[in-house]
């Protein structure tokens, strides 16, 4: 019974630790929420602006600010830019979806493998702005 009991706090105080909001130095930055052409969403600072490129057999462009750049490349022929059986990688549960991540080169990527797959790439030194923008990711 107290394993039972120990395991139901542990899993309550985990849940409760999960939080969508962004990170302090955000907090008072408007959001808004960018919708892609394939049904996906992201929520972004409101500076953000997104730019769709031509591709020839994916969704292509990127999401910006004047300061910060999100490449995105996204459908079947894209492949998976990261891999949950990459060592380096590191996933994370969204509210509907799941992702992986890795630094590789200076540039940090993203794979939510589940939806096209959509691959999104930035600058490492955005890695916290990346994250955050990946966590409001809402798949199609």
């Amino acid at each position: 019974m107290n394993i039972r009991i120990t395991l139901f706090a542990s899993l309550f105080c985990l849940v409760c630790s999960c939080t969508t909001e962004p990170p302090e130095e955000l907090i008072g930055t408007e959001w808004k929420v960018i919708s892609l052409a394939n049904g996906s969403e992201l929520s972004t600072p409101e500076e953000f602006e997104l730019i769709e490129l031509q591709g020839i057999d994916t969704y292509v462009g990127r999401i910006e600010s004047e300061d910060v750049s999100i490449n995105f490349d996204i459908g079947l022929l894209a492949g998976n830019y990261v891999s949950e059986d990459v060592p380096e990688s590191v996933c994370e549960d969204t509210e509907d979806s799941r992702f992986c991540y890795q630094i590789l080169d200076e540039q940090i990527l993203a794979t939510f493998a589940d939806n096209g797959p959509s691959n999104f790439t930035s600058d490492a030194a955005n890695e916290s702005l990346f994250l955050d923008i990946m966590r409001t990711f809402k798949a199609n």
